[in-house]
């Protein structure tokens, strides 16, 4: 049977990163094609109930909001704010909320997805599309309205995605909120897995995130960053953490080093590393030398400065290879990346660049083999100007390093 973790990562690189937003009604001004928000200092949003639940790839949403008129009979435009997609080739023109629906009352009212324009007056937020619809207020009349719809799925880029509702629409009725239940049901996903949740105040149950706000003007929307694949990196971890397999526990290290490179939620930080502990000293276990993993782990880990053995062990490797595979240099690239931007060792950066050295040499050895005398030129030169620069890198850090030891 083959096991789908060794093409987990081949999907993430097809999909689009969209933004995905939801909001509370607003009133909304324009009789055209065009519309804008507006604030209203008739109308209370008295109460507010929102559920978000997944929906396979998509999430679903009902909201559900009181409205009370507190002055003369009257008919307005309310609005709910809708966004477009982004990223590369992607249609502007489409807003990311689907099957949105309306109902007042108990009954569906007919909607128009309009373009926004940017307000008159700067103050109130721009939004370039949104669905309104008119309601009618008799005096003092109370009107329940709730929207359905959902929206573009778990969109995924860097490993992470996010989970928005925008809250600060709803302080454009008058006065402030009553009360405001916000439920964001995760399904599958685990909480211990998300990287931000904004604004403070939460509380978690389950695999669910809710806010509870009373009396209150909204002055900040909700934001919640997530990892989910983090989650599956672990669930898979769990799983094929006693496998014979090489090239499973190889896959998953090197998936675990591609996630490292990105984001791991501080709060589960710790296991992480414990788990891609777990899986190196498998590997060790059926024989296989593992010191590029442990090197990485040394060097991305928060006591990197002074836990560099594995990393010495790693560099002095490389060295006596008389050719760096496709691996070794993809390694060796971010090995050295690392230690010039996170490490203070100037040995483990002395050592690198001999590396390197080594390898533009080799490679200058090599010239006589490209027929093309133009790119034999062209090779030549670039090879020979990062041998000069390896050169100077090495002297500059061997005076460096003197002067630490106070020679």
């Amino acid at each position: 049977m083959k096991m789908k973790l060794i093409y987990f990562w081949i999907i993430l690189f097809s999909l689009l990163s969209l933004s995905t937003t939801r909001a509370d009604d607003a009133e909304f001004a324009g009789e055209g094609e065009t519309v804008w928000p507006i604030e209203n200092k008739e109308i209370e949003m008295v109460a507010e109930t929102v559920m978000v639940r997944p929906a396979g790839r998509r999430w679903e949403v009902t909201c559900t909001f009181i409205l009370r008129n507190t002055g003369e009979a009257t008919e307005i435009q309310v609005g709910f704010p809708d966004l477009t997609d982004e990223g590369p080739g992607a249609d502007t023109s489409r807003g990311t909320i689907q099957d949105f629906k309306c109902y007042v009352d108990g009954k569906e009212v007919n909607t128009q997805h309009k373009t926004g324009i940017e307000s008159p007056r700067k103050t109130v937020p721009y939004y370039p599309l949104a669905y309104v619809w008119k309601v009618p207020f008799k005096k003092g009349q109370k009107r329940i309205v709730k929207n359905t719809y959902n929206f573009g799925g778990l969109y995924i880029s860097d490993g992470t995605t996010e989970l928005n509702y925008i809250l600060t629409t709803g302080a454009l009725w008058k006065g402030t909120i009553e009360s405001a239940l916000i439920v964001f049901d995760l399904g599958k996903l685990d909480p211990r897995f998300t990287y931000s949740i904004r604004p403070t105040g939460y509380k978690i149950k389950d695999h669910q995130i809710s806010w509870n706000f009373k009396d209150f003007e909204p002055e900040t929307d909700i934001e919640i960053g997530l990892s989910p694949l983090v989650q599956e990196w672990f669930e898979e971890a769990e799983i094929y953490n006693r496998t014979d397999s090489i090239e499973v526990l190889k896959s998953l290290l090197y998936n675990g080093d591609w996630l490292l490179e990105r984001h791991i939620p501080r709060n589960v930080e710790n296991e992480f590393f414990q788990k891609y502990e777990n899986l190196i000293a498998r590997l060790e276990s059926l024989g296989v030398n593992a010191s590029r993993f442990r090197a990485l782990k040394a060097i991305r880990t928060e006591d990197a400065q002074t836990d560099v053995r594995e990393s010495f062990n790693f560099i002095e490797e490389l060295k006596k290879k008389d050719e760096l595979s496709d691996d070794d240099e993809e390694i060796l690239y971010i090995f050295s990346y690392q230690a010039h931007c996170c490490l203070d060792n100037l040995e483990i950066r002395k050592g690198l660049s001999e590396v390197f050295l080594i390898k533009y040499e080799r490679e200058i050895s090599c010239l006589d083999t490209i027929q093309d005398p133009n790119k034999r030129s062209k090779t030549g030169s670039y090879l020979m100007n990062q041998q000069a620069y390896y050169k100077k890198e090495i002297e500059n850090l061997d005076s460096l390093i003197n002067q630490q030891k106070g020679k």
